[in-house]
């Protein structure tokens, strides 16, 4: 398995907790944690989440992040590969 899809997998399962089954956030949370940890640059609203900006969070947000911005800004803080 590679390192996407191990970070996704951990997305999945932090999602379920909050019970969102969207595959853009699942996207979204695999991507704020892969940027988080060094592991690659993720877009701008990613970088936006964390840099803890919450007026560029809220203006490059579409649709479906706004509705579920909770849950990414949780993610942000308490979503993490196993140690």
């Amino acid at each position: 398995m590679n390192t996407y899809d191990m970070y996704k997998e951990v997305a999945i399962k932090f999602a379920k907790k909050y019970e969102v089954d969207n595959d853009h956030i699942i996207d979204i949370i695999t991507s704020l944690m892969m940027t988080r940890d060094g592991h690659w640059s993720g877009g701008s609203f990613v970088q936006a989440v964390l840099e803890n900006d919450l007026l560029k969070t809220i203006n490059r947000a579409d649709a479906t992040c706004l509705s579920n911005l909770r849950v990414i800004v949780a993610a942000k803080e308490f979503c993490h590969m196993d140690r």
